[in-house]
């Protein structure tokens, strides 16, 4: 069948490969071959996001537009998979992305957590750059491990900050509010106000109740 795209009309032709594959030997009527499992919705996103680097001739060089989905953050991320080598795994615009090796399995379960873990991480250290800026304070370094029942904790001592690992579960409002409770706690008590904190987060009585929840040991 024929489906719009962005303005351009592209022949849908379900398959049962892995992968979105996009031929532009028509440039008038380019051929989207997609997995059959794939919703009309996934298949549109992802074209989208699709910038083609040539015309093709040929179906060996069909450009294949690699997928998974995750879940990461109380959220369901599609993931937009680069084979150009080790760099860093951004999200944007709610699509995750992700850069491997030309070799890589995507089909491993291990892929997967792999890339929770590494987006996971590039977002809590953006985040914690944001905070010690906007708070003026300086952590020393930051590890991520599972922790019983608490979402952080902070050595004064060393200024070292330990996340809890289960965080990614949470919402990405709940580990920004995360991150600044951990950032502010580096300050000594008596200069903490909650007044400042209600500045910074007008929500946050229910991100503190959440958390709670979560973890009730805090």
């Amino acid at each position: 069948m024929n489906i719009p795209i962005a303005g351009k009309e592209y022949k849908l032709i379900s398959t049962n490969q892995e992968g979105i594959y996009i031929d532009y030997a028509n440039p008038e009527l380019p051929c989207i071959y997609a997995h059959a499992l794939l919703s009309l919705a996934d298949v549109i996103q992802y074209v989208k996001e699709y910038k083609p680097a040539k015309f093709i001739s040929s179906k060996e060089e069909l450009n294949v537009l690699e997928y998974v989905k995750l879940n990461l953050f109380d959220q369901l991320y599609p993931v937009k998979i680069y084979r150009t080598g080790k760099q860093k795994a951004y999200l944007k615009q709610s699509i995750i992305h992700y850069f491997t090796n030309k070799n890589t399995d995507i089909s491993k379960p291990t892929f997967i957590k792999k890339i929770q873990e590494a987006v996971f991480y590039e977002t809590m250290i953006t985040m914690i750059s944001k905070w010690e800026e906007e708070l003026q304070l300086m952590s020393n370094e930051l590890i991520f491990k599972k922790l019983k029942t608490k979402p952080f904790l902070v050595d004064l001592e060393t200024k070292n900050i330990v996340f809890n690992k289960n965080n990614q579960l949470l919402n990405l409002r709940t580990n920004e509010y995360i991150v600044y409770l951990a950032v502010q706690a580096l300050k000594p008590s008596s200069e903490v106000t909650p007044a400042k904190t209600k500045h910074y987060f007008p929500d946050h009585e229910q991100l503190l109740k959440r958390l709670k929840h979560e973890y009730p040991g805090i």
